[in-house]
């Protein structure tokens, strides 16, 4: 796979870094591919990791659910056909792909990302209120899926991927996201073992407990959420480490 410009520059630089520093201490390896991992624990990255583990590990833990077992919920819970339930959980995806093209792509680097992010956050727990206040019926399964797969789509899995991108630098970033996601996922899979039987006992403790999953992770991403719409990635991480910004250059896609 062809790494970007931007990767290749950094590496560059840390290599010629390294050739100084060996022509000035013969047999002393300054800079290693060890240096990047324990970089990637200092107290400002750090912190952006456990800012993104708390919002979107948190709201994986109700998104995992809403995968896993919406349509169990629908069959078992709201006496839905099987045909029904899967059909519902598709339009929840529908819905996702709609606004994140519409509303995410369209507004996250033109508006304040706090902003929209907010409302998004607040879509899904407005849809989470009707389905822990509500008797589960065909409307209120409509409603929570169409509110949180609308909110969904410029929520907290849009903004994990860009936020996860942003702000790391370029030789730590897919060290700092598969560490990341490997907690989220694991933390998930822990979860999951107790979903049936919390469905079983009563679904109204699940439906609160998710709808508290999901307010935390919203509050978690409002109060911390950087905003960086209209940056670029090198702005962002001068910013980050407290330089002054540089020259400005022409905008470096966000896929480096």
């Amino acid at each position: 796979m062809k790494e970007s410009e931007v990767w290749a520059r950094a590496e560059q630089a840390v290599r010629e870094r390294a050739a100084r520093a060996l022509r000035q201490r013969e047999g002393e390896v300054a800079v290693t591919s060890f240096g990047h991992a324990r970089e990637l624990f200092n107290r400002r990255n750090i912190g952006a990791m456990l800012f993104l583990i708390g919002m979107y590990g948190v709201w994986n833990l109700w998104a995992g659910t809403n995968g896993f077992f919406l349509p169990f919920i629908l069959r078992t819970v709201g006496s839905e056909s099987q045909a029904m339930s899967v059909a519902i959980q598709c339009l929840s995806f529908v819905a996702g792909i709609v606004a994140i093209y519409f509303v995410f792509m369209r507004l996250v680097d033109r508006v304040d990302q706090k902003m929209l992010f907010g409302t998004g956050a607040l879509l899904q727990v407005i849809g989470m209120f009707l389905l822990a206040m509500f008797h589960l019926t065909l409307p209120i399964a409509l409603g929570y899926v169409l509110l949180t797969g609308i909110g969904g789509g410029f929520g907290q899995q849009s903004f994990f991927q860009l936020w996860s991108g942003e702000l790391f630098p370029t030789l730590l970033r897919s060290t700092a996201q598969g560490l990341m996601f490997a907690v989220v996922r694991i933390g998930l899979g822990f979860w999951s073992l107790f979903v049936p039987t919390l469905t079983k006992s009563g679904f109204s403790t699940l439906a609160w407990l998710l709808t508290g999953f999901v307010v935390f992770s919203g509050l978690v991403g409002f109060i911390f959420a950087p905003r960086n719409q209209g940056k670029t990635l090198d702005e962002i991480q001068r910013e980050r480490r407290g330089l002054e910004p540089g020259p400005r250059t022409a905008p470096v896609p966000r896929t480096s």
